[in-house]
């Protein structure tokens, strides 16, 4: 179910990014760490179709469901059907593939999109079609106009024209970057574009580790003992099958294809670790839309094998370990906070003479989604009606000075991110102060919440 878990922070946050005016939803990338397509998508759809958990979250299943039928054409137009297959049951059997296709984020949307990219850049190759040119520079546009770091397809991209360069798929991908550029200049504003290259609001992501990438490896493949599975299994064919083919030379399997499929899958992942180990740009997340590449490729790979009997022990090895993975699903979709249930617990102790505080202040749209949607949809003012409702957004013991305690009987608090927070006990001191008793009720997931009285 779509609605099996709640909302949290992320989440919520691109909806009420698009309860902005149409207009104003360009100038929030100017200061946060996202282009704002996917806020724009936001408005239409929940204009459509409301803001509920489930109507928000349907169109991540939308587009994952579309993205693994073009995966599928994809790699059955472009490579064989035996590649179309194994990418397609390695993809659906993936615990990370579900879980972002059940978010209500950006994240299904770039697996549709870089895979169309994919497919109309590889149409290019093969002749000459103006729609197709237009269409790859618009969808290029609009990966970038997403998430930042799908650049890393179109520098792949450009790079591969400049190693297999032929003079018309050159000058057609050439008038499409143009048009890419062309709006990216249109909608980009300066701040965005230095914003691109500042990493200081990344102060909350470490540099990348070995641990990092090892642990995204594994996530990407259902675990370590599944990641081996495959890593093995493709180490042995590389290593012993494909040598032992008198007929399958190099050059056959360096070509432009294979390597775009392996330079947005691996390539991906591993330029973005080495990029993190300098620059804080790398979590799982970020690279995820790599892994339905990495499912074409390992596809590709078993289906160059040239014996028989050996190629079809490889697909029953991988069709039995899909099965595998498929038990290893999460089919509850876990999240990382739980406002919903907390909120029951939160109404319950509220009183007349009660103040309720949230920390930090960027969890006020959540915390106003579960309290209240008609607080939560008034974007201008939905600090105002809090404030109405005793309902205060804070971050740290400065915020705390400004409350006259006299004036409530109780204190309810609800706290995020609680183990970031080096100030925690000197903070829930000041509070008890003011009171004689504190008590901390269950956490939520995510959520300490302590009265105070």
């Amino acid at each position: 179910m779509l609605d099996y878990s709640c909302f949290w922070y992320d989440e919520t946050f691109g909806l009420y990014y698009s309860l902005q005016d149409w207009g104003l939803i360009k100038h929030t990338s100017e200061w946060d760490l996202n282009p704002p397509s996917y806020y724009y998508f936001l408005w239409l759809w929940r204009h459509l179709f409301g803001i509920s958990e489930f109507a928000i979250r349907f169109s991540s299943v939308l587009f994952s469901s579309l993205a693994a039928g073009i995966l599928y054409v994809f790699s059955l137009k472009y490579f064989n059907k035996m590649t179309a297959l194994i990418a397609l049951l390695i993809y659906t059997s993936s615990n990370e593939m579900f879980f972002y296709s059940h978010e209500a984020r950006c994240y299904a949307i770039l697996f549709f999109l870089t895979l169309s990219s994919s497919y109309f850049y590889f149409s290019l190759m093969e002749k000459k079609s103006p729609p197709s040119v237009i269409l790859l520079g618009v969808i290029n546009f609009l990966l970038i106009y997403t998430h930042y770091l799908t650049g890393l397809l179109l520098s792949f991209q450009a790079l591969l024209i400049f190693v297999f360069y032929n003079k018309q798929f050159a000058k057609q991908i050439s008038v499409a970057f143009l048009i890419t550029f062309s709006l990216a200049f249109w909608r980009f504003t300066q701040k965005t574009i230095f914003l691109i290259f500042n990493h200081e609001k990344s102060f909350w992501l470490p540099k990348a580790s070995f641990y990092d990438l090892k642990m995204t490896l594994y996530d990407f493949f259902n675990g370590k003992e599944i990641f081996f599975f495959y890593f093995i299994l493709i180490l042995a064919i590389l290593i012993v099958v494909y040598p032992t083919n008198p007929n399958l030379k190099l050059k056959q399997v360096i070509k432009i294809k294979p390597l775009y499929i392996f330079l947005c899958g691996v390539g991906t992942i591993f330029v973005c670790y080495g990029i993190g180990t300098i620059v804080p740009v790398f979590t799982k997340r970020y690279v995820v839309f790599s892994i339905p590449f990495v499912c074409a490729l390992i596809g590709f790979i078993i289906s160059k094998i040239s014996n028989s009997r050996l190629k079809y022990i490889a697909v029953g090895l991988v069709c039995l370990i899909s099965l595998y993975s498929f038990t290893k699903i999460d089919f509850h979709t876990p999240k990382h906070m739980n406002y919903r249930d907390a909120m029951g617990c939160i109404k319950k102790e509220k009183t007349v003479n009660t103040i309720m505080l949230v920390q930090t202040k960027d969890m006020g749209a959540l915390f106003a989604y579960y309290y209240d949607k008609n607080i939560f949809t008034d974007y201008k003012n939905i600090d105002a009606d809090l404030n109405k409702e005793s309902i205060y957004t804070i971050s740290g013991i400065e915020d705390l000075k400004a409350i006259d305690f006299t004036k409530y009987d109780k204190v309810i608090l609800t706290q995020t991110f609680v183990q970031q927070n080096k100030e925690n006990d000197a903070f829930l001191n000041e509070i008890a102060t003011h009171y004689k008793n504190r008590t901390s009720v269950k956490d939520y997931e995510g959520i300490a919440i302590t009265v105070f009285n």
